[in-house]
């Protein structure tokens, strides 16, 4: 049985880190974020969302038969698993999200060179061959001029949008998963979308294709005043957010201020009180305005990086 993310009402969908909140992306399962409307999805005139929905459906199941055999045949060399896994994701990026792809197999940056499987949409794709997880460091994913070590799927495409300003969002893919990625908010907590494509068409599971082609379809990515629809996903989960992340603030500025208070009352610590008062600093300098100001400049960096 499949088990539904806690996180919102999926069975076939990840999100890691800080990079949507849970609740705006039930809201993308649902429609009901900014530009979901149907002019935003670039429908054809004389379909619907639904029919056009269902279209791409049956698109990625029928390429999903042509290529699960993948998976499990002993006969196939690693160029070629490596191969029919890039030729499903084109037909998947193209055929079924409706991306423009563009052929290009390295991008430099900073007298490195980025391996990647192709462009979509000038958004970077890096492609591992199935059965290989997105997070398993491959040798063919080494970046020249780097630290010359194996990347897996994730990490280059991550480190290829942090190093390169042309690139704010890019895609790892494998032929069974496919992950959004943006470039790092926080440098110590990855951040991302997944979808578990094996368990969505293996099932014949058009609801959760539903989620995904809602939040991925190539309309998403495309910019308007500088922004794509994921950006504004984000900033709305921000400002939505914003009341309670100030009523934690105080709450975690109370109880550190308790805290430290304590630690320096305590009859044990002595030694640092006289540290603090005389050896360390001068009574004059001491304010308590000065301990809240860096408890402050804290919780802003967590709240915002999530770490």
């Amino acid at each position: 049985m499949k088990k539904t993310n806690k996180k919102f009402n999926s069975t076939c969908c990840d999100i890691q880190g800080a990079l949507f909140l849970p609740d705006q992306i039930q809201q993308a399962f649902l429609g009901k974020n900014k530009r979901q409307s149907i002019d935003d999805y670039k429908i054809l005139p004389g379909l619907t969302l639904k029919e056009e929905c269902s279209r791409a459906f049956r698109i990625a199941q029928a390429s999903w038969d042509r290529f699960k055999d993948t998976l499990t045949r002993t006969d196939l060399s690693e160029a070629d698993r490596l191969s029919r896994t890039k030729e499903w994701g084109r037909i998947f990026f193209n055929s079924v999200l409706g991306y423009t792809i563009q052929s290009q197999t390295i991008i430099e940056c900073d007298e490195r060179q980025y391996p990647v499987a192709f462009l979509v949409s000038n958004l970077p794709v890096t492609v591992v061959s199935a059965p290989a997880g997105l997070d398993d460091a491959r040798p063919e994913l080494t970046v020249i001029g780097g630290s010359q070590s194996k990347k897996s799927a994730f990490t280059l495409v991550q480190d290829l949008l942090n190093a390169d300003t042309r690139y704010k969002w890019g895609f790892a893919f494998n032929g069974t998963a496919v992950r959004l990625v943006r470039d790092a908010m926080s440098l110590t907590r990855p951040g991302y979308l997944e979808f578990n494509l094996q368990e969505i068409l293996a099932n014949d599971d058009y609801a959760e294709f539903l989620h995904l082609w809602m939040a991925l379809h190539a309309s998403r990515a495309e910019l308007i005043d500088g922004n794509t629809a994921w950006d504004l996903w984000i900033k709305e989960g921000e400002e939505a957010g914003q009341p309670a992340r100030e009523a934690l603030r105080g709450s975690i500025t109370e109880a550190l201020l308790t805290f430290g208070q304590g630690f320096i009352a305590h009859p044990e610590n002595e030694a640092l009180r006289k540290a603090l008062s005389v050896a360390l600093f001068p009574p004059k300098t001491i304010r308590m305005s000065s301990y809240v100001s860096c408890i402050d400049s804290f919780l802003s960096s967590v709240l915002k990086n999530g770490i």
